[in-house]
């Protein structure tokens, strides 16, 4: 019983890990869209600067 509870926990913490990895994954793929936009938007902003 207590062995069955031990595996148990041990499984759920692992889950919770790996949905962490997960998240962090998903926030420097999302950090990472965001400094491709800030480019594109410098680029745009400079361009239009030299047009003036």
């Amino acid at each position: 019983m207590l062995n069955n509870a031990i595996v148990t926990l041990i499984i759920y913490k692992r889950s919770q890990a790996l949905g962490l990895k997960v998240i962090a994954s998903m926030v420097a793929d999302a950090q990472n869209e965001l400094d491709q936009i800030e480019k594109r938007a410098n680029r745009l902003v400079n361009n239009y600067l030299l047009t003036l």
